[in-house]
């Protein structure tokens, strides 16, 4: 497997993971609440999009995959796909 296609996998999987992550957090706000209204108000209250430490931390957690996919471009751009024997 050379190293660009295992980068891209790199960057599949650490996006999954977060999305996986954003939607169990979804749920566990519905089920832990005592109401399915309760659970709606504490998803809008956490993924609006006046919450700057959401945002943050949804920056942060996807700075992995952002970097993976920089360096992926710049190896790319510089011809590094090519094998070297």
């Amino acid at each position: 497997m050379t190293l660009d296609r295992a980068v891209t996998w790199f960057i599949g999987l650490w996006i999954g993971l977060v999305i996986l992550l954003n939607i169990v957090a979804v749920l566990g706000f519905v089920m832990s609440a005592p109401t399915v209204w309760a659970g709606i108000a504490k998803i809008q209250d956490t993924y609006s999009p006046l919450n700057l430490w959401n945002w943050i931390a949804e920056v942060v957690s996807l700075l992995p995959a952002l970097g993976a996919l920089a360096w992926r471009n710049r190896r790319r751009s510089r011809g590094a796909t090519q094998r070297r024997d």
